[in-house]
Order: C-alpha cells, then sequence, then structure tokens
C-alpha cells in the first residue's frame, strides 16, 4: 500500500463512478481528480485542532481514533469547471452546484468507503472517521473536522 496505488485508485474511481454523473443534467461530472496527501498521525497540528480557539476540546486526534495509527491520509474533490462556473452566474446556488452538494455527497461517501477498503484489503487497521460510529456532532460540533483535516482515514501508510 502506498499514496501512488491511493490516487491510482481514488482517480479511476472518479472517472469511471456513476455516482460522479448528473444524467439530469447532460452528463454532467461533479468533481474533477481528487487531489490526495498524507500527514503523520503524530503531527502535532492535529493536537492543536482540541484548543477551543481552532475546534475544540471534543475534536478527537488521530491516535484517538486508531491508536496505532501513523498517517492520515486526506483528499479534497474539486468541483468540476461546469459546476464552478455555473455557481457564478446566479445570487442563488446554481442546479450543478445543488446537484454537486447533494448527491456529490454520495459519491464523497463511496469514495471514503473505497479507500478504506483499500487499507483493509492490504491487512491495515483503518478508520474512516465520517463512516464511524464514534463520529459525533453535538451542538454542531464534530469530534473529527474534515474542513480542518480534509477526508481522513487513519492507517499505517
Amino acid at each position: 500500500m502506498n499514496l501512488e496505488s491511493i490516487m491510482q485508485a481514488a482517480d479511476g474511481f472518479c472517472l469511471q463512478s456513476p455516482l460522479n454523473v448528473v444524467n439530469e443534467l447532460d452528463s454532467l461530472q461533479i468533481f474533477d481528480l481528487p487531489l490526495i496527501g498524507v500527514a503523520s498521525a503524530g503531527d502535532p497540528l492535529f493536537e492543536k485542532l482540541k484548543e477551543n480557539s481552532v475546534v475544540g476540546s471534543h475534536h478527537l486526534s488521530p491516535k484517538d481514533w486508531l491508536g496505532s495509527a501513523r498517517s492520515v491520509i486526506s483528499y479534497f474533490l474539486p468541483f468540476t469547471e461546469r459546476v464552478r462556473e455555473a455557481n457564478r452566474l446566479l445570487a442563488l446556488p446554481a442546479t450543478e452546484w445543488l446537484y454537486g452538494r447533494i448527491e456529490g455527497e454520495r459519491f464523497n461517501v463511496a469514495l471514503r468507503q473505497l479507500i478504506a477498503h483499500l487499507f483493509a484489503d492490504a491487512g491495515h487497521d483503518t478508520v474512516a472517521p465520517a463512516l464511524d460510529t464514534r463520529y459525533k456532532v453535538t451542538s454542531r460540533k464534530i469530534n473529527w473536522s474534515e474542513r480542518h483535516s480534509l477526508h481522513g482515514w487513519l492507517g499505517n501508510l
């Protein structure tokens, strides 16, 4: 398991998944290829997220999610140019953007699952916090911030 194999699988999924296409909008592709990176699970910046001025003490660190975690794999899904351009034209959200927000999240969940399965199939422990039963939203505060750490998989890469 290496970053290149994760990137190839994610790119292929992005290009081939019907979840990334809106047939009702002339086969609109929602997302371009994901941007993927890796951070050390021990990076002190994850502990900084627990500060009240950032996210808060309820936030779990990578080691809280998976004690043996060595890496956090994060990705960003950029909207395609067609989605971005459509949303610049009106004062209200564009139909293309609304599909990206709602149907796009279904694709996002499927991509999370794919990456988690890649780790599991390679024999690594892994956690995708947003798919885990410990992922909690309390008073509009979450215990793993996908806004700060993007989409994280905690594993042994």
